[in-house]
């Protein structure tokens, strides 16, 4: 049975870690290198009222459908089209519009991992910065990637603010980040 973590504070109230920020990996595209699952992203959400930080990584093979370098023109194709999906955030995740959050930065990138036993692994990584005119309507995050790429079935998602953090699992049937335990 999994203990449960502690409820977060209220969004207002949240406040960026920083202390925390640095035992945490630097992007999550470190650390899929050493985690690196089929199936499974993995999400370093920040908050620091009123600036939110969303740093992505998804297993190549779930968003292309392979995980070695580009060896053809429809590899290179398929990689400029995931990545500009990925520059349209709301393609991604739905944040509530009351929030009022503007996206300030919207970054993708096709990112070769370390080799690992059984070949070459290659991973999305995705940041985007946004800024929310209502953090206090910031009460959850929905995953819509889960009906671009069926493949994906879990993100392992890391929510750091208020000087704690809080680790959550989405699904495609969980869809849902409640921001407000």
């Amino acid at each position: 049975m999994r203990a449960r973590l502690p409820a977060l504070p209220a969004i207002p109230a949240l406040l960026l870690a920083i202390g925390l920020l640095a035992v945490l990996p630097p992007s999550p595209a470190g650390a899929a290198a050493g985690n690196h699952r089929h199936g499974t992203g993995s999400l370093v959400i920040t908050f620091q009222d009123p600036a939110l930080t969303l740093d992505l990584t998804l297993p190549a093979v779930d968003i292309v459908g392979f995980e070695h370098a580009p060896r053809v023109d429809e590899h290179y194709t398929d990689i400029a089209q995931a990545s500009a999906t990925f520059r349209d955030p709301a393609q991604i995740v739905a944040l509530p519009a009351a929030a009022g959050c503007e996206m300030d930065r919207a970054e993708a990138e096709f990112v070769a991992l370390e080799q690992a036993a059984g070949g070459p692994h290659s991973a999305f990584a995705v940041l985007y910065d946004l800024s929310c005119a209502n953090p206090s309507r910031l009460t959850g995050i929905s995953f819509p990637l889960f009906g671009l790429f069926p493949s994906l079935t879990r993100l392992d998602v890391r929510l750091v603010a208020g000087g704690a953090h809080r680790d959550v699992t989405v699904t495609p049937d969980r869809p849902r980040l409640d921001l407000t335990r």
